[in-house]
C-alpha cells in the first residue's frame, strides 16, 4: 500500500511538473505574440502573385475591417490568428475643439445632424458659432484615442492598418470655409471638402504629418489606408449616397480651379474656348460648369440615347475631364505625402474596378484604374456585399472580379472586403462564404471581413455583423485552400473608363453594363481574359502584341490615335472582335460610323437599321466560326435587344455574313473578313434573360473564334 502511495505521489509530481511546464510554454507563447518592434511592410511579385511582405517574410493578406467595435475586432484578429485589423478614425472625432462643442451642446448637435441628413448643411453651418483658426491643426488633435488602439493591438499581437478620414473636416473648418465644401448642381452642400481646396490641403497636411510621425515606428503599424473619397471609396458624393444628392462639385473653389484649368487647357486662347463651347460670350473669367442634360422622358428617347453618343457638349467633356483630374491630383497629393513621411509601410486605397459600370457612374466618377496602377498605392481593396447576386457570378459563372487580375499583374496586392447584407441567411447559405474565401485563395489575393453595424445607403437598414461561426468558416476555408495565381492570357478586352462621362441617365448604363456582362459570359464559358484601359495601351501600343485577340465591346466613342493603334495591330497579325456600337462615333461624339469604317477596313457607306426587340440566327455557311452552330438561334426576341444594327455592302467589302435578323435576312448581325469580326447585337447582356444552356451557340461561336485566332490558353 505504501508502495502504491509512493507511485501515486510520483505520478502527481510528474503531472504537476508537466502542467507547470505547459503553463510556461503557454505564457511564453502569449507574451511572444506581443508586438514590440516596428516592422517594414512592402509588396513584391512572388510566384506570379503580388504578395505583402512583413520584415522580408511573405504573409497572407487576411484581416478584419472594424466599424463600431474596434477592440472587439482586434480581439477577433488575435483569436483567429489573422494578420491585421483595419481601423478608420475621422478628423471630427479626433479634433478637441469639435468634441468639446459636441459634449457641451448635445441638442444643437442633434439638430445639426438632422439638417445635414436632410441636405440642409448650409442651415446647419449657420447654427454654429464662430471659431478661431489654429496655426497648426495638429495641435487640436487628441491622440489618446489612436494611442489606445495601437497599444492595445500591440499587446494582442495584431497589426493595424490605420486610416485617417480627412475629407470631413472639424466644425471650425466648415464654419470658416463654407465655400470649400462640395456643392451639387442644385446648390446643396455636402459635408465633404472640395478636392484640392487650399484650406483642406493646409490643415489636413498638418494633421496627417503629425499622425504619421507619431505612429510610423509603432510596433503595431502595418500600413496606412488613404481613405480617399466620399465613403473612402474613391468617389465623389452624389446620387443619394449617404445623404448626398445630385452631381458634384460646383463649389466656388471648384469653379475657380475649373477656370484655371480651362485657361491652361486652351493655352489662354479665348477664341479656341468659344469655338469649342459654341459660346461667343464665354471667357476664362466667367466660364461655368454645365448642368447635366435631362433624362430621357420616354422609351423611344431612351433607346435613341443608348444608341447615340451621349452628351456631346464640349463644355460637358471639359467639365468631366476636370473633375477626374482634380481627384487624381488630390489623391496623389495625399498618397505622396504619406509615402514621403513613411516609406517603410504599405498604403491601402479603393480603386476603380475595370469594366464594372456601377463604380464608374458619372456622379461618383471613380479615378481610372490606370492612374492607380501608376500611383504609390501598394494594396488595393473593394467592398462588395455578400449576396446571392454577387456569389452567383463566382459559383454559377465561375467568374472573379477583373480588378484582382489587373492590379495583381501591375504589382499591387489586392483584396476584397466582404460586407454582410440585410436579409441574407449566411448559416443557411454557407456556400456564399466558402465561395468567396476559396476565390480569394485561388486567385492569390486577400480577404477581409467587415464589422457591420453600418446603415445601408437608401434603405437605412443596418448591415449585419458576421457571427463567430461564420467568421471561422471564412478563415478556415481561406487557409485550407491552396494558393493559386491569375495567369496572363492571349485575349484582351480593351476598356475605355471615360465613356462613363457621356452616359449618366442610369447608375448602370446599358452599353457599360454590356462589357461587364461580357466578362461574366466569357468566364461562364471557361474563357479567361485580360483587361487593359485605352490610356495604358496608348502609352505603350506594344502591349497589344502580347495578345492574339482584342475585343472591343460597345466602345461607342473612340479617338483617332486608338483607332490607328488597332488598325496597326490587325496589320501585324492580330484579331479584332467588334461588338455592339463600337466605333459609332469619334471621341467628341461626331463623325458617325467613320471610326467603325476604319476598324472594319471598309470604304462603303455605313447606315443603320433602327430595329429593337429583334431575334436573329446564325447562317448555314460552311465556316470554322460556325462549327457546331449552323442555323442555330443567336438570340431571341428580347427587350434587351435595343442596339441598332449598322449595315453596309457586305459583299462589295469582302465580308462573309454569319448571322442575320430573323425579321430581315438582308441585315447581318455577325460577319467577318480576314481577322476582323463584327457582332452588332448585344453579346454579354444575353445573360440578363437567358440561361447558359440557351446561349450555348453563342458560347460556341466565341470558342470557335478563339481557336481560329490561336488565342487558346
Amino acid at each position: 500500500m505504501r508502495y502504491i502511495s509512493r507511485k501515486i505521489l510520483l505520478v502527481l509530481i510528474i503531472a504537476g511538473l508537466v502542467v507547470f511546464s505547459l503553463s510556461l510554454v503557454i505564457f511564453k507563447k502569449k507574451n511572444s505574440a506581443v508586438l514590440t518592434k516596428p516592422v517594414k511592410s512592402y509588396v513584391k511579385k512572388t510566384n506570379g502573385n503580388a504578395k505583402l511582405f512583413v520584415d522580408n517574410k511573405p504573409v497572407d493578406l487576411l484581416g478584419f475591417y472594424a466599424t463600431t467595435e474596434i477592440k472587439e475586432y482586434i480581439d477577433k484578429a488575435a483569436e483567429y490568428k489573422v494578420l491585421f485589423c483595419r481601423i478608420k478614425v475621422g478628423w471630427l472625432m479626433l479634433d478637441k475643439v469639435t468634441q468639446k462643442f459636441i459634449e457641451e451642446n448635445p441638442k444643437l448637435v442633434e439638430r445639426i445632424k438632422q439638417l445635414n441628413s436632410e441636405g440642409r448643411l448650409r442651415e446647419a453651418i449657420e447654427l454654429l458659432p464662430d471659431f478661431s483658426l489654429p496655426e497648426n491643426a495638429a495641435d487640436l488633435i487628441d491622440f489618446k484615442r489612436i494611442d489606445d488602439i495601437l497599444d492595445y493591438a500591440a499587446k494582442k499581437g495584431v497589426y493595424v492598418v490605420l486610416g485617417f478620414y480627412y475629407l470631413k473636416p472639424p466644425f471650425w473648418w466648415i464654419k470658416n470655409f463654407p465655400d470649400h465644401l462640395q456643392r451639387n448642381d442644385t446648390g446643396g452642400l455636402c459635408y465633404m471638402a472640395t478636392f484640392n481646396s487650399p484650406a483642406l490641403l493646409k490643415y489636413a497636411d498638418q494633421v496627417i504629418e503629425a499622425i504619421v510621425k507619431r505612429y510610423r515606428n509603432h510596433p503595431a503599424l502595418l500600413g496606412w489606408d488613404l481613405c480617399f473619397g466620399w465613403t473612402s471609396e474613391n468617389n465623389y458624393p452624389g446620387a443619394g449616397y449617404y445623404s448626398s444628392w445630385g452631381i458634384y462639385d460646383y463649389s466656388p473653389i471648384a469653379i475657380k480651379r475649373f477656370r484655371e484649368w480651362l485657361k491652361k487647357t486652351y493655352n489662354n486662347d479665348i477664341e479656341a474656348l468659344r469655338k469649342a463651347w459654341g459660346n461667343e460670350s464665354v471667357t476664362f473669367d466667367n466660364a461655368l460648369p454645365p448642368q447635366p442634360l435631362l433624362s430621357p422622358k420616354s422609351y423611344r428617347e431612351l433607346v435613341e440615347f443608348i444608341n447615340g453618343p451621349g452628351d456631346t457638349r464640349k463644355q460637358w467633356l471639359d467639365w468631366m475631364l476636370f473633375r477626374l483630374e482634380e481627384k487624381i491630383t488630390c489623391m496623389l497629393h495625399f498618397a505622396k505625402l504619406y509615402k514621403r513621411l513613411d516609406p517603410n509601410h504599405v498604403l491601402f486605397q479603393t480603386p476603380a474596378t475595370p469594366l464594372y459600370s456601377s463604380l464608374k457612374y458619372v456622379a461618383f466618377l471613380s479615378i481610372d484604374y490606370y492612374s492607380y496602377a501608376k500611383s504609390p498605392i501598394d494594396v488595393v481593396h473593394v467592398h462588395p456585399g455578400l449576396s446571392e447576386k454577387s456569389v452567383k457570378k463566382i459559383i454559377e459563372y465561375r467568374c472573379y472580379p477583373p480588378f484582382l487580375k489587373y492590379f495583381e499583374h501591375h504589382g499591387k496586392a489586392a483584396l476584397i472586403k466582404w460586407e454582410g447584407r440585410p436579409g441574407v441567411d449566411y448559416d443557411k447559405h454557407s456556400e456564399y462564404i466558402k465561395a468567396v474565401a476559396e476565390m480569394a485563395r485561388k486567385t492569390g489575393t486577400g480577404l477581409a471581413i467587415w464589422g457591420g453595424h453600418v446603415p445601408m445607403p437608401g434603405s437605412g437598414l443596418e448591415q449585419p455583423e458576421f457571427t463567430d461561426e461564420q467568421i471561422k468558416l471564412f478563415i478556415e476555408t481561406f487557409k485550407s485552400t491552396p494558393e493559386g495565381e491569375l495567369k496572363k492570357t492571349k485575349i484582351l478586352i480593351l476598356d475605355e473608363p471615360r465613356l462613363s462621362f457621356f452616359t449618366y441617365y442610369s447608375k448602370q448604363p446599358y452599353k457599360l453594363s454590356e462589357i461587364s456582362a461580357l466578362w461574366i459570359l466569357l468566364h461562364a464559358a471557361g474563357i479567361d481574359c485580360d483587361v487593359l484601359p485605352v490610356d495604358e495601351v496608348k502609352d505603350n501600343p506594344g502591349l497589344l502584341s502580347e495578345y492574339k485577340l482584342v475585343i472591343l465591346d460597345n466602345m461607342f466613342r473612340i479617338d483617332n490615335s486608338t483607332v490607328d493603334i488597332l488598325v496597326d495591330y490587325v496589320k501585324g497579325g492580330g484579331w479584332l472582335f467588334i461588338v455592339g456600337r463600337t466605333g459609332a462615333y469619334d471621341w467628341y461624339g461626331g463623325r458617325k460610323f467613320e471610326q467603325l469604317k476604319k476598324l472594319l477596313n471598309i470604304s462603303s457607306v455605313v447606315a443603320e437599321v433602327k430595329v429593337t426587340k429583334y431575334s436573329w440566327k446564325f447562317t448555314h455557311e460552311d465556316d470554322p466560326l460556325l462549327e457546331g452552330i449552323k442555323g442555330k438561334r443567336g438570340d431571341v426576341k428580347s427587350p434587351y435587344n435595343i442596339l441598332y444594327i449598322p449595315v453596309f455592302d457586305y459583299k462589295a467589302e469582302g465580308y462573309k455574313v454569319l448571322g442575320v435578323l430573323e425579321q430581315n435576312s438582308t441585315v447581318a448581325t455577325v460577319g467577318y473578313k480576314g481577322r476582323i469580326v463584327f457582332w452588332f447585337p448585344r453579346l454579354g447582356l444575353q445573360i440578363a434573360d437567358r440561361n447558359l444552356d440557351e446561349i450555348q451557340p453563342v458560347i460556341q461561336f466565341i470558342k470557335n473564334l478563339i481557336k481560329l485566332a490561336n488565342a487558346e490558353t
